[in-house]
């Protein structure tokens, strides 16, 4: 029985395009950079969708990537999705006062969403945050 099935799945096109090579060589995965400081790497992702809880219905959950040191911060929204601004507001609340101020986020949250997270971070925070593209001359001269 077992050498009849394995022949089938040898010669069945579907089967052999949906099953996983292992003769391949896959890219090699290069791992984040993690500093040597407390706090300034961090992961953070949101546990959402606590309807059994009555006064708060998402958890931010914050890990630093070098300790494994985390915090569990939670908020309710009307909506079960929660803004980058609100995000900043309790990074700023729970996290900067704290740790201090952050190097890398990590998240599997989009692009949008973390850009409008640090430009609400910088402006909560009164850094001024000049965005510009690599090549333009008026701004990036002294460099050239």
């Amino acid at each position: 029985m077992q050498k009849t099935i394995n022949q089938y799945i040898q010669n069945c096109y579907i089967c052999q395009q949906s099953k996983t090579s292992w003769n391949k060589f896959n890219e090699l995965l290069y791992s984040l950079l993690i500093l040597e400081q407390q706090w300034k790497n961090i992961v953070m992702n949101f546990v959402i969708d606590l309807s059994f809880l009555k006064d708060k219905n998402i958890i931010l959950t914050v890990i630093c990537k070098l300790t494994k040191k985390r915090h569990y911060i939670s908020c309710f929204t009307d909506d079960e999705k929660i803004t980058a601004e609100k995000t900043a507001e309790l990074m700023l609340q729970w996290i900067y006062w704290i740790h201090d101020l952050l190097n890398f986020i990590v998240s599997n949250q989009d692009f949008q969403f973390i850009f409008i997270l640090w430009k609400s971070l910088c402006k909560r925070l009164n850094i001024n945050l000049w965005l510009f593209t690599v090549y333009h001359f008026q701004i990036n001269d002294q460099s050239e």
